[in-house]
């Protein structure tokens, strides 16, 4: 009889953990959203604009004009400085997007809640 009661259980518990199940395609699209960007060294905010462009606030984003993102489904990357910077992650739900950024000084894990 606990078997039969813990098998629907595991099921239900199982498919019920991504937060990202029932979002339509539209819903997880980072265009037009503002982020709050941090990591273990900055906080800063990101604009992911049309066409493929960031606007960030980040201190040392001297040069804004070649920065740049894509999308596909939940996977987001974007980069800055021409590529000097790439960062990787994936939409955990619609305001939380986790990931890990890489350049020549080095790899780091982020995240980004959304606030716009």
């Amino acid at each position: 009889m606990k078997k039969l009661i813990l098998i629907p259980l595991i099921l239900i518990i199982l498919t019920g953990c991504n937060p990202l199940k029932n979002v339509t395609e539209s819903e997880i699209s980072v265009e037009g959203s503002t982020w709050e960007y941090y990591d273990e060294d900055w906080t800063y905010q990101i604009e992911f604009k049309e066409n493929g462009k960031i606007k960030s606030t980040h201190p040392n984003d001297n040069t804004p004009e070649n920065d740049s993102w894509t999308q596909s489904g939940s996977e987001i990357h974007f980069e800055f400085n021409d590529g000097f910077s790439n960062y990787d992650g994936k939409m955990k739900s619609v305001n939380l997007i986790t990931g890990i950024g890489k350049s020549t000084s080095g790899k780091w894990e982020w995240k980004m809640k959304r606030i716009k």
